[in-house]
């Protein structure tokens, strides 16, 4: 039944654009005391996702640290770490997100390895570009405004960034959000 739940705030929150009616959904999830660990933990980094859908960055970051901590050394602590690190990366905090991304190109799920090292080599080789991070402060700002499924918001920014640093190493990846 929690399953159930958890993808029906799924569609709730990613497709019909009804984010507050997910966050109801899953606070429901994890508090009731029968569902067991794990399906709580990944009810909060669903939740969390959709806090941070709705601009609820502290909630977001809160919930996901609970899933690191209780789960430290498991799958499910790492994919919260990674999102956490993501969302470092979202509010410009790129240093620290770097260096979680570094920490996590070991983990022991093959795809959070590759996403952590993607994310990693992303960061460095677009701040060794611009040493003051402005493009790709914007860059990540426009990829948030994607994740909360704000379009318009992030084609204006991506259409700005195209003007604003037309000769910036992000051009392709410009492109490649805009599509």
């Amino acid at each position: 039944a929690a399953q159930m739940l958890m993808e029906y705030a799924e569609l709730e929150a990613r497709y019909l654009n009804r984010v507050d009616k997910a966050i109801a959904i899953l606070t429901e999830v994890v508090a009731n005391p029968v569902v067991d660990a794990r399906t709580k933990a990944q009810a909060k980094i669903d939740l969390a996702d959709y806090y941070l859908i709705d601009g609820e960055r502290w909630e977001s970051t809160l919930l996901y640290s609970q899933v690191d901590k209780d789960f430290m050394e498991d799958q499910m602590g790492e994919l919260a770490r990674y999102k956490n690190a993501r969302l470092s990366y979202f509010g410009g905090d790129f240093e620290w997100a770097q260096e979680q991304f570094d920490i996590l190109k070991r983990a022991t799920s093959r795809l959070i390895s590759n996403d952590a090292i993607d994310m990693s080599v992303f960061i460095l080789d677009h701040l060794n570009q611009d040493s003051t991070g402005e493009a790709l402060s914007d860059y990540a700002a426009a990829e948030l405004a994607l994740f909360q499924n704000r379009f318009v918001s992030a084609l204006v920014i991506l259409d700005s960034m195209s003007v604003w640093y037309p000769e910036n190493s992000l051009k392709d990846d410009i492109f490649y959000l805009q599509a």
